[in-house]
C-alpha cells in the first residue's frame, strides 16, 4: 500500500493563518497530498486577532476553534495539531512522525533555525506577499548532478519566468602555503590562475544546463559573499519567490539559506538535491 504524501503546514501567527491555508489548499491538490496543520501558540501571539484569547481559551478550546476555522475554508478533513510554544522542534518531530515531504511555514523569528533542523523541502510564507508566483529568482550551488532539485522546482512554478543564478566564491584557505603573508590574502593574480580551470568548467556546466531546461541564467564570481550576493542579485530581478537549490545540508549553499530565509523580503523555497523525495 503507498504511503500517502504528507504536507506540514507550521503556523504561528493567526494574522497568517489565512494565508497558509489557502496556499496549502492550492499544494494538496497539485501534489495529491494530505496536510496537517500545525499551529503553535506562543505567548507575545496571544493577544493577536482571529481567535479570541480574552477569555483565557483553554488548549482544547482552541483546538475547535482551529477544526471549524478550516471547516469554513473547506479544509475539514486536514489533520490538526496545536501547541504552546517551540515552533521549530514540534514542526520537526511532527515532520520526521509522518514523513512530510514538504513543509511550509509562516513567517517568524525562527526561520534560520527551521533550515537548520528539518532538511526537507522548505516553503516560506513572507507577510505582505502574494504568493503566486510568476517571476522566480533562483539560485544553485552546483549545475552538475542537481536535476533532481532543479526540476523539483520547475515543477513547482509551472509556467513561471525563472531567472537562474549561479555565485561562484573564492575561497582560500588560512593553511594555503601561496596566502600572502604580510596583507592575509591571495593576491588576485594567483587567485584567477589557480581557480580558472575551475570556474571555466563550473561556467560550462551552468551555461548548458540554463541551455538545456530553456532557462535565462548568469554566472558570476562572487564580490560580497554568498548571502549578501543572492540577495542583492535577486532584488534586481524582483521576483515573487526566491528558490534555492543546495546539494545537501552540509554545503555553503545550506549555510547560506539560514540567513537568506530570514532577510527575504520575497517567499522562500528551499531545495536539498540530494534529499528530494518523489
Amino acid at each position: 500500500m503507498t504511503k500517502e504524501r504528507r504536507i506540514l503546514a507550521l503556523n504561528t501567527d493567526p494574522e497568517q493563518l489565512d494565508a497558509l491555508i489557502e496556499k496549502c489548499a492550492q499544494l494538496s491538490q497539485k501534489y495529491s497530498a494530505g496536510v496537517t496543520l500545525l499551529y503553535v501558540r506562543q505567548e507575545h501571539l496571544f493577544d493577536l486577532p482571529i481567535f479570541d484569547k480574552a477569555t483565557g481559551s483553554s488548549m482544547e478550546e482552541l483546538h475547535e476553534q482551529l477544526l471549524e476555522h478550516l471547516r469554513k475554508r473547506g479544509c475539514g478533513e486536514w489533520a490538526l495539531l496545536a501547541y504552546d510554544n517551540d515552533p521549530v522542534d514540534r514542526a520537526k518531530l511532527e515532520a520526521e512522525r509522518e514523513g512530510s515531504f514538504l513543509l511550509v511555514s509562516d513567517e517568524h523569528e525562527d526561520l534560520d533555525e527551521l533550515v537548520e533542523k528539518i532538511p526537507i523541502r522548505l516553503l516560506i510564507l513572507k507577510k505582505g506577499c502574494s504568493h503566486r508566483y510568476e517571476r522566480v529568482f533562483l539560485a544553485l550551488d552546483s549545475a552538475s548532478g542537481t536535476e533532481e532539485g532543479l526540476d523539483t522546482v520547475l515543477d513547482f512554478v509551472e509556467e513561471a519566468d525563472i531567472f537562474c543564478y549561479m555565485d561562484y566564491q573564492l575561497i582560500v584557505s588560512l593553511s594555503d602555503p601561496t596566502l600572502d603573508p604580510v596583507v592575509g590574502a591571495m593576491t588576485p593574480d594567483v587567485l584567477m590562475a589557480e581557480e580558472s580551470e575551475v570556474i571555466d568548467i563550473r561556467r560550462n556546466a551552468f551555461e548548458q544546463l540554463c541551455k538545456a531546461k530553456g532557462l535565462r541564467g548568469q554566472f558570476e564570481l562572487g564580490e560580497y559573499g554568498l548571502v549578501d550576493d543572492i540577495l542583492e542579485r535577486s532584488r534586481e530581478e524582483a521576483p515573487d519567490l526566491l528558490a534555492l537549490v543546495a546539494e545537501d545540508p552540509d554545503t555553503l549553499m545550506a549555510e547560506a539559506a539560514k540567513e537568506i530565509a530570514q532577510r527575504s523580503k520575497q517567499d522562500f523555497f528551499l531545495v536539498y538535491n540530494r534529499l528530494v523525495k518523489k
